[in-house]
């Protein structure tokens, strides 16, 4: 039997992630203890586009309240492997300032997992209510639930941004410092986050207005293809990149070839 078009790019989804987890976990091993959750947090991303296409391909694009909840809540393993690499980042360039960075993840790792569980409860009934036979009008509440959840979760999106940029302008701040993996690893976290950006607004805008025609199951293939399946596969793809270029992080860091955020406007000199 032929695959219907959401299908199709379902399976195409399912191998490439199945091609790419074991480059993440590949990832794991190489980046070592500080990088350890963001780079598990990525494999776990991967494993949910694996379960989501896996569902719509056994069902052939045919919508399913597993299918829609999956590809709902698959952006956070995806924020929070973001945000995991970028305090690998930062603890490269200055372990011992630890007690500053971490306030701002924890409280940022705490932003995600409340956005994503007020989405998952308030989508999943959504879900429940429009799958129901006859169809049901889902509750404000849930309703609600989603929408608050979409907006925890872009501004869990921007703040990881805004820290991103800040870790930039300390890494370029080390005149002649020359940390080639730490740096290539910032910018595959600064070259992910337009992607992950356009995935995070697009599915604000579809938990406000619930249009068909905006439904990753439901909708149309430009809306999977521009707006789910790319700016996702673009981000993962970018940082597995960024991990494979930075992969000797570890063994500088173990060498204590790092140098304190607080010398800004010094490099190190003979």
């Amino acid at each position: 039997m032929a695959l219907e078009p959401t299908a199709s790019l379902a399976a195409a989804s399912l191998v490439l992630y199945l091609i790419l987890t074991p480059l993440l976990i590949t990832c794991v091993y190489w980046h070592g203890k500080p990088g350890l959750l963001g780079w598990i947090f990525l494999s776990i991303f991967a494993t949910f586009q694996i379960v989501a296409g896996g569902i719509l391909v056994s069902e052939n694009g045919e919508p399913s309240i597993a299918g829609s909840l999956v590809t709902s809540i698959g952006l956070s393993p995806l924020l929070l492997g973001i945000q995991g690499i970028l305090h690998e980042v930062q603890l490269a360039l200055a372990p011992q300032n630890k007690r500053r960075t971490l306030p701002v993840y924890i409280c940022t790792h705490l932003l995600v997992a409340t956005g994503i569980a007020l989405l998952a409860v308030g989508a999943s009934s959504v879900f429940s209510a429009a799958s129901a036979s006859p169809p049901q009008e889902p509750k404000s509440s849930d309703l609600a639930l989603w929408k608050i959840g979409a907006v925890i979760l872009l501004l869990a999106w921007l703040i990881i941004s805004i820290v991103s940029v800040f870790t930039l302008l300390d890494l370029r701040a080390h005149d002649g410092y020359q940390a080639h993996e730490t740096s290539m690893l910032l910018w595959a976290v600064l070259l992910s986050l337009p992607f992950v950006g356009v995935r995070t607004v697009y599915g604000l805008i579809y938990a406000a207005t619930r249009r068909s025609d905006l439904s990753a199951v439901t909708g149309s293939m430009t809306v999977k293809v521009l707006l789910i399946f790319l700016p996702q596969l673009g981000a993962t793809m970018t940082l597995v990149a960024g991990g494979f270029k930075s992969r000797g992080i570890a063994r500088k860091r173990t060498k204590n070839e790092t140098i304190p955020l607080s010398m800004h406007g010094r490099g190190e000199r003979a």
